[in-house]
């Protein structure tokens, strides 16, 4: 039992002076517990000077800015298509023909029976001037002819009403459409019945010419009033159908300079009124648009530069721009997947927007702050204090030295050192929470392979 006693006691007075032992030996050589005085292994790098960017990385997508549809204003049949899909216009190139035949017909007919109107008010003033017998005689075949020519318009009317009647019943035109036939029907209906009116009206004035000069002359003055109306109305007609054509014209032609996009008909087609037949977009003015957290918008601001990158782009290709504009209120988007509150902003393409197509999706790189010569740490040379503090660990002579440093902007992996490091410091990178200010320490990765060395050493000889 004694011999018991004495070899537990022994092992406890040989643990109590290997403990104290230890405390004196890591006072002067700063070793762990049994460690013998060996230096702590650390791994350490070279801080470094240069220039660095802060910025941030946001998903876009390519709009157009200048986009036209040319749209259908008639119904009527294609007769030609001139371009394609991917093809390059001018402003006012020709895109497509129609047939304008039955509309030139009926203009070519209006404009006749304007010249038989014409002279026939002519001659009406002609037999109210002289009171002849005459020139009612002549009055009274203008007006046979001025029938003939009504109803000759008139026949033709109800033949492009009935085919064009078809054509609303298969759904090709509107009932807006087969209104305004109807009407131009109508209207020349009522030209024949003037026409007729104005006929038995010249009939009977010849006739009342030969009793009575005297009451013949009211009716006359009739005549002149009714005929001056009808030169009105047909002056009104041809104007309306020359402004159709010439809108028709113009309809068909590119509004802006640009590449087509889309194409919705071919030749042999009849036209729907107000529907998309072209599409037209101007490729050299493009913008990306895309949404931005809350966090994010704190630090941009208008002007500052982009880069845009994606998987359309070529790594050897620069496309550069600016930030143009920021939405004035926020709304709820997708961002990442994710629903959140974004805020809305454009960016301007000012460097190779021949790569660029709408529809695009792109990444783009804002750089928010940039600072120029400065020192340079990555973010694994520092650890923080119970306080925040970030500290850092400078080797000098294989003992540490522990310094608080101050930081400036960042970018992903590296950070802008304002004090506390100076370039060619050696800096332990990953520190552990066992280092200590004083502390020996030993390095244990390969600095020689690093170029700062050699300004670090020669920074030494100079402080020597």
């Amino acid at each position: 039992m004694k011999k018991k006693l004495f070899i537990g006691g022994a092992i406890i007075i040989f643990i109590v002076v290997m403990v104290v032992l230890n405390q004196n030996k890591s006072e002067d050589s700063n070793g762990g517990f049994f460690s013998g005085g060996n230096a702590q292994q650390v791994e350490a790098t070279i801080a470094t000077s240069g220039d660095i960017t802060s910025s941030i990385l946001v998903t876009g997508a390519v709009k157009e800015v200048t986009k036209k549809e040319i749209m259908a204003t008639a119904s009527l049949k294609v007769t030609g298509v001139m371009v394609e899909v991917g093809d390059t216009v001018s402003e006012g190139d020709l895109l497509y023909t129609v047939d304008l035949s039955s509309m030139e017909e009926e203009l070519i007919q209006l404009r006749l029976n304007r010249e038989i109107q014409a002279l026939q008010l002519e001659k009406v003033q002609s037999v109210a001037t002289t009171s002849s017998a005459t020139g009612a005689k002549i009055a009274l075949e203008l007006a046979k002819l001025n029938v003939t020519g009504a109803e000759g318009l008139y026949n033709s009317q109800v033949e492009s009403l009935e085919k064009n009647r078809e054509l609303f019943n298969e759904g090709i035109i509107s009932s807006n459409e087969l209104e305004m036939l109807e009407k131009s029907v109508n209207d020349a209906k009522s030209q024949v019945d003037i026409a007729r009116l104005n006929f038995e009206r010249s009939e009977s004035d010849l006739n009342q010419l030969y009793s009575a000069n005297n009451s013949s002359s009211k009716s006359l003055e009739i005549d002149i009033a009714i005929q001056l109306k009808n030169l009105e109305g047909m002056d009104l007609n041809i104007t309306k159908i020359e402004k159709q054509m010439i809108d028709i014209t113009e309809a068909t032609k590119a509004t802006i300079s640009g590449t087509v996009t889309f194409k919705g008909i071919e030749t042999g087609d009849i036209t729907m009124t107000n529907t998309r037949l072209f599409q037209i977009m101007d490729m050299n003015d493009l913008i990306v648009v895309a949404n931005v957290r809350e966090y994010d918008i704190r630090q941009m601001n208008i002007g500052q530069e982009i880069i845009f990158t994606g998987d359309a782009i070529s790594d050897d290709v620069d496309v550069k721009g600016k930030l143009s504009y920021i939405a004035p209120v926020a709304s709820s988007v997708v961002i990442n997947g994710r629903q959140t509150t974004g805020i809305e902003i454009k960016m301007s393409i000012d460097a190779g927007i021949e790569y660029l197509k709408p529809g695009f999706t792109t990444d783009c790189e804002i750089t928010t702050e940039s600072v120029d010569n400065v020192v340079i740490g990555n973010f694994n040379m520092f650890k923080e204090d119970i306080d925040n503090n970030k500290i850092a660990y400078v080797v000098i002579d294989n003992v540490i030295e522990e310094r608080k440093i101050e930081t400036g902007i960042a970018s992903d992996f590296e950070m802008e050192i304002i004090s506390g490091v100076e370039s060619g410091d050696i800096i332990v990178v990953n520190p552990s929470f066992a280092l200590k200010d004083g502390m020996k320490v030993e390095i244990t990765n390969d600095l020689e392979s690093t170029d700062d060395l050699e300004n670090m050493s020669e920074l030494e000889e100079e402080g020597k």
